[in-house]
């Protein structure tokens, strides 16, 4: 099962697992290509975080990726941003901006959605400037 197909779009019933099945394996290819990961908490001490950003640049082999965890229901991924940077727009801001405004967040724990919007917009603008200077900040 992909992965994307794995969580539901319900708070309640969030992962498509049916009565009595258990999840027992998840295999995760490394990724091809250049790529980073940033976990988001307002102090270092707390495993909770605010949001998760996983960004892959684009490749021979797919596309590009831009997913905003533990702000929804489930991860979220911003179609087109990501084929913005697929189509070659390097601004940062602009694909950020663009990648921000997309994403369905969710206000609970952890901070108010304004808040997170524009946190998130800034991160992922410094991370997508990082890679493209070549070097991810994890």
């Amino acid at each position: 099962m992909d992965v994307e197909d794995f969580y539901l779009d319900d708070g309640i019933r969030n992962l498509a697992l049916q009565p009595g099945e258990i999840l027992v394996d998840v295999i995760l290819p490394p990724p091809p290509g250049l790529g980073a990961f940033v976990k988001c908490r307002p102090q270092n001490n707390l495993d909770f975080a605010t949001f998760t950003l996983s960004v892959l640049l684009p490749r021979e082999e797919a596309g590009s990726r831009i997913v905003v965890a533990s702000v929804s229901t489930r991860p979220l991924r911003a179609p087109k941003a990501e084929a913005m940077l697929n189509q070659g727009e390097w601004d940062a801001a602009v694909v950020a901006r663009q990648a921000v405004g997309e994403l369905k967040l969710v206000s609970f724990a952890r901070g108010p959605v304004e808040f997170k919007r524009q946190v998130i917009e800034a991160h992922l603008a410094e991370v997508l400037q990082n890679l493209r200077r070549g070097s991810a900040r994890s």
